[in-house]
């Protein structure tokens, strides 16, 4: 399957290819859901996730990106919602949430948030995040800011929560914060709430993730178990980020770690 991105002006080709690899990576999430949720036969995988997904070998699939979207985006959500495939595109330059329809790839929606004010969200940026509940309920979260945010449909911040005051910080120090929603709480993974100029050798591991109760705020943490090579070394901040999605097909969460070739399904 060749993935075209589509711009309003022409722009270079390195700014193209980081374009083009987050849209794969926004990409394996779908399959990587369709794989746990799909009966599949053996030896003729490819084929038949292509035809959930509606296309096949040699499609091209084209997104009209507009000059107040960034180029660079790390910040995409594909979501099923009833039998329409949608991608939720988030433009930092704009404070703007693009909603593409997948099958046309046309622009169905665009919400523009402001960045003060009480319908405002700021800080939606580097290690930050969001996720789709449903269709009116888009939550985000800021590490910056250390706020989660929920808006609808129409772009109205109807509630937002300030993590601020936890013992812990949340989220990634990666591009993106991995964060997953279940039955009205959002998981993120914990952070210990240490100096920028701390070591990496006095945490050995990140093994808890946080469930934040979006109707409460309350906090509850949830240990997982780590892979083995974690506690063989030293390894740096950044490779002890994990990545993680909820599967409601299976109703639990798929985990996967920068050290290990393996992919993980966990249940809280």
């Amino acid at each position: 399957m060749n993935l075209i991105l589509m711009y309003s002006n022409l722009i270079g080709g390195k700014n193209n290819r980081a374009a083009f690899f987050t849209l794969m990576k926004s990409l394996f999430k779908i399959i990587l859901l369709l794989l746990f949720s799909c009966k599949v036969d053996s030896g003729d995988d490819k084929s038949e996730i292509f035809r959930v997904l509606g296309y096949k070998f040699g499609d091209d699939f084209v997104l009209g990106i507009d000059d107040e979207t960034n180029i660079f985006n790390y910040l995409s959500v594909p979501v099923n919602l009833g039998n329409e495939s949608k991608l939720f595109f988030f433009s930092e330059i704009s404070n703007t949430l693009n909603i593409y329809d997948v099958a046309n790839g046309t622009l169905d929606k665009k919400l523009k948030y402001p960045i003060q004010g009480p319908n405002s969200i700021f800080g939606i940026g580097f290690n930050s995040g969001f996720v789709i509940a449903n269709y009116d309920s888009i939550i985000y979260y800021s590490r910056l800011m250390e706020r989660v945010y929920i808006s609808n449909s129409e772009g109205d911040i109807y509630k937002s929560l300030n993590l601020s005051n936890d013992s812990n910080s949340f989220g990634s120090i990666d591009l993106t914060s991995p964060m997953a929603y279940r039955d009205k709480s959002i998981y993120l993974q914990s952070l210990p709430k240490i100096s920028a100029y701390s070591s990496s050798d006095s945490i050995k591991v990140l093994n808890e993730i946080s469930k934040i109760n979006l109707e409460t705020g309350l906090v509850t943490k949830l240990q997982i178990q780590s892979p083995a090579i974690y506690f063989s070394g030293n390894f740096s901040y950044q490779l002890k980020m994990l990545d993680f999605v909820y599967n409601p097909k299976i109703d639990k969460f798929i985990f996967s770690y920068p050290l290990s070739d393996s992919l993980y399904v966990v249940d809280f």
